[in-house]
């Protein structure tokens, strides 16, 4: 059993309980998942099974994530969500949607972000949600990240704690909270993630996940990777890729990869070209 299954993430469940659940329902050792989603949130998290999990990382370098997230205003709190202890409290009622509309502005393009200290980011081999349990003061390291777009959907003007939903479309690595809190931070208010949705993974859409209780529906690797540089073997290469020898092939002599090589409808090996020789790195089974 080799492929992807596109889920549902329950709010409760961490990302390793779902592929553990996974695990245990398929009765197979092999599941790795895409993208960690935190406890309390919901949404798509993609699941590789079998020999899919070797072809994560082509996904993950790639793969943009859209979501929904609804922050609250007057309200700091030790994780930026509504998880963590609530550090202090504020009226921020004279916030208006415009005032939210400009903040936005700050986050566009490529910004530097300060990871929750409740988050797995690792610091010295050890990550920092341990520092935070601990009592040990640490400093987050900032990171680079990408924002294509972040629109506001809906002002709610609650009083003394509104709050705003949030469409957000980013690269891997992203923290919501952290933008949460730094809004919070701008405006003067602080404020806290209530609830994040997850829409959108790469290829992967809220609208086609499956439930945790339901049949899954299994999507070959194929189906994946067809905008990939790809090559077609003949017998003969294909026989010596699956061995791990290289192969000469028809190109303009650049290097450049990762390049998925079929044989017939089936991806067989993924590798780099050299010159004019397709090189293997990870070598398959799919459909044997």
């Amino acid at each position: 059993m080799d492929g992807f299954i596109n889920l549902l993430k329950p709010p409760g469940m961490t990302s390793h309980d779902v592929v553990a659940y996974v695990r245990k329902k398929l009765k197979t050792g092999k599941v790795g998942h895409l993208g960690t989603l935190d406890p309390a949130a919901a949404g798509v998290l993609p699941v590789a099974v079998g020999q899919a999990t070797r072809l994560i990382e082509y996904l993950e370098n790639i793969a943009m994530k859209e979501y929904l997230a609804e922050i609250v205003f007057g309200i700091t709190t030790a994780t930026w969500d509504m998880e963590g202890e609530i550090l202090e409290q504020k009226d921020a009622s004279f916030l208006t949607a415009g005032d939210i509309e400009k903040v936005l502005g700050h986050f566009h393009g490529e910004i530097e972000q300060t990871p929750p200290l409740a988050s797995a980011v690792k610091v010295s081999g050890k990550p920092l949600y341990r520092y935070q349990r601990q009592g040990e003061k640490v400093e987050p390291p900032k990171r680079k990240v990408f924002i294509d777009s972040i629109e506001l959907l809906e002002f709610l003007a609650d009083k003394p704690q509104p709050a705003v939903r949030l469409y957000i479309r980013c690269s891997r690595g992203t923290y919501i909270r952290s933008i949460a809190n730094e809004i919070g931070n701008l405006l003067k208010t602080g404020a806290t993630l209530k609830f994040l949705l997850r829409t959108r993974s790469g290829p992967f859409l809220l609208n086609d996940s499956n439930l945790l209780h339901e049949d899954f529906t299994l999507i070959p690797p194929e189906q994946l990777f067809q905008d990939f540089p790809k090559i077609n073997l003949t017998r003969e290469q294909y026989l010596r890729v699956k061995n791990g020898g290289g192969v000469k092939v028809e190109t303009k002599g650049e290097n450049f990869g990762p390049v998925f090589a079929y044989y017939g409808e089936k991806i067989i090996a993924t590798g780099m070209i050299c010159g004019q020789i397709f090189r293997p790195e990870k070598v398959f089974r799919f459909g044997e």
